[in-house]
């Protein structure tokens, strides 16, 4: 018994020095601007400028109408980037319960 305690504490010891020998791998920098943040960035604008259209007073001319035009047009955006990047991600083979596809029911229906 002493003889298998001793080969694992030898092998805790071993894989532990190799572990703290070892330099980490460089942080990957992320590039501020992809496709798939193009989308995202759509996204999340089309629905900040529908809060503000909803929180704004109704006035004609006001900020009311110009931030529920730009939710629009930022949702018509993320709706399109979303299907012209995406589109290998959702479909109905996979079901209705995927997530690709969840994401684009509940966007879909917010853009329409």
């Amino acid at each position: 018994m002493y003889k298998t305690l001793l080969t694992l504490f030898v092998f805790c010891s071993s894989l532990l020095a190799e572990t703290m020998n070892t330099t980490p791998p460089p942080p990957v920098e992320s590039r501020p601007f992809t496709a798939n943040k193009l989308h995202q960035y759509l996204g999340i604008g089309a629905v900040a400028a529908g809060i503000i259209s909803g929180l704004a007073p109704k006035e004609e001319d006001g900020l009311h109408e110009y931030a529920a035009y730009t939710s629009v047009a930022m949702a018509a955006g993320a709706v399109a980037t979303g299907f012209a990047f995406h589109s290998e991600d959702i479909g109905p083979s996979k079901g209705w319960s995927d997530p690709d596809n969840i994401h684009t029911l509940l966007g879909f229906g917010g853009f329409a």
